[in-house]
């Protein structure tokens, strides 16, 4: 009986052992743990800061920076003239670009800020609507569409994020240039009281004129009798008043060739409340541009018209179509677009009718 309960004793007392595996393990980890942190902390890590870009600084700095991205014009003597949308000159030699150059350096681009929409998602995101309501455009009448449906695509809604400006090179003898539809620019100026269209005459766009003259040529030069009498000097004298004989240029243009471009311009920009509401309801269903009669001191400027207009219906309700084309035009302000150098002259169409 006493070896029994000697062997029940040992029994019971057998997992000694492994608690005293166990504790050892358990220093083992609290010695490995201390080491750790004991060197952590006596090495401590240092992070390198790294230089500050663009896309580190916050949304506000980045559009203070995107605001100075701006295209530069053409300007002298007043005259503004926007960075037109292509050269029309490209192509002509191998690995000509067809963007437009820089006047002041032909290496460069005129367009230089253009690269920076397509840079990354998060920048063209940012920027693109920048640059597009602070840019300035020049285009012939033909691709006005063209750049609406490559830079806008496929929208109605022109209230948003359109250019500053938009000239219209226009030249007058042109083939298609005869008759201009006036109903697009016209809506996308009601849509957005921001855009400004202007037409400009297409010669003084040109980077060659006939205000590029030779010394001799030039009044000016020729005042300075020093250098006219030194046959040597002469020679090597370039006539650095090209602003002033473009200028020149560009009055006898207006006065002459285009005196219509001046009352145009006004009747784009009319600011009637009645007339602006009647092209945003589409009550002014097109407007044309029509110099095929090559009256240029009296074009004619054609608007069809729905017959829901208020004067229209009051007029028509008396059965006199010329009174309600007369009344809708004295009604709406149209005539005082006109001035002292051309009027222009107003052909109203109404319900397939047609009276001035």
């Amino acid at each position: 009986m006493a070896f029994r309960r000697a062997g029940k004793k040992r029994k019971l007392s057998s997992p000694a052992p492994s608690s005293s595996k166990g504790q050892a393990a358990k220093k083992t980890k609290k010695t490995t743990k201390t080491k750790t942190s004991s060197t952590g902390s006596a090495a401590p890590v240092k992070k390198e800061k790294k230089p500050k870009g663009l896309m580190d600084m916050p949304p506000e700095i980045r559009n203070r920076i995107y605001h100075f991205a701006f295209e530069r014009e053409d300007l002298f003597e007043g005259w503004e003239f926007a960075v037109p949308l292509v050269d029309s000159h490209a192509g002509h030699r191998c690995g000509q670009s067809q963007w437009p150059m820089s006047k002041y350096d032909c290496s460069l681009s005129a367009r230089n800020f253009l690269g920076l929409t397509q840079t990354c998602k998060l920048i063209r995101k940012e920027y693109r609507p920048i640059w597009l309501r602070n840019s300035s455009i020049r285009v012939r009448p033909r691709h006005l569409m063209l750049y609406i449906h490559a830079f806008y695509g496929c929208v109605t809604d022109y209230s948003t994020n359109m250019p500053k400006l938009i000239q219209i090179s226009h030249l007058q003898d042109a083939v298609g240039e005869q008759i201009i539809d006036l109903t697009q620019m016209l809506r996308m100026r009601t849509a957005s009281s921001g855009i400004k269209f202007e037409f400009i005459p297409h010669e003084l766009t040109e980077k060659e004129g006939p205000w590029i003259q030779d010394w001799s040529d030039c009044d000016i030069c020729q005042g300075f009798s020093d250098i006219a009498s030194d046959d040597e000097e002469s020679e090597a004298f370039i006539c650095y008043h090209d602003d002033i004989h473009r200028d020149v240029y560009a009055e006898y243009l207006l006065g002459g060739e285009y005196p219509y471009l001046g009352p145009l311009n006004k009747f784009i920009a009319h600011d009637n409340a009645k007339w602006l509401k009647d092209i945003r309801d589409r009550k002014v269903t097109r407007v044309k541009l029509d110099l095929s009669d090559g009256d240029y001191f009296a074009p004619e400027i054609a608007i069809r018209l729905s017959n829901g207009s208020d004067v229209v219906t009051t007029e028509l309700s008396m059965k006199s179509m010329l009174g309600a084309a007369s009344a809708y035009v004295k009604d709406r302000g149209l005539g005082n677009a006109n001035n002292h150098e051309a009027s222009l002259h107003f052909m109203v169409q109404i319900c397939g009718g047609a009276h001035g």
